[in-house]
């Protein structure tokens, strides 16, 4: 129901390809330092110094890579709408600009920001990879 993704982990397509990426998930993702060019919306991306950025379910996210570039750096969390469902969240999530084309630019975050954040990604990492307990959910 959720999963993190360490981009420096992921192969790099074939530069100057233009890559469309739809999921039936929602994410959230960090990226640092891209070299590329990413579509959001009717919107491209300014994320020279990193970004962070949502998505719903079925939103097209187009990006091509820049010539050269064999790495990226940052994370993507993802997690399935049942994750929330029965919560008052599941309701509201749409409410929210951060996970639709509302948003024209992603958020840009302080080093202190970053450093907050990276740091609830290892915890969330590190929680759903240890053993089920007794407060763990069915799916």
């Amino acid at each position: 129901m959720i999963t993190i993704i360490d981009l420096s982990k992921v192969s790099v397509p074939i530069s100057d390809t233009k890559v469309r990426v739809a999921s039936d998930l929602y994410s959230v993702n960090f990226k640092n330092k891209p070299h590329g060019q990413l579509m959001y919306g009717r919107s491209v991306i300014d994320f020279e110094e990193g970004c962070l950025y949502g998505t719903s379910p079925q939103q097209v996210i187009e990006f091509v890579q820049e010539k050269g570039v064999t790495t990226m750096e940052g994370w993507v969390l993802y997690f399935h709408p049942d994750l929330i469902k029965g919560y008052a969240l599941h309701e509201k999530i749409t409410d929210y600009g951060f996970f639709s084309y509302d948003a024209n630019e992603a958020l840009h975050l302080s080093d202190k920001e970053k450093n907050t954040l990276n740091g609830v990604i290892h915890q969330i990492q590190e929680e759903y990879e240890a053993n089920i307990d007794e407060f763990s959910q069915d799916v």
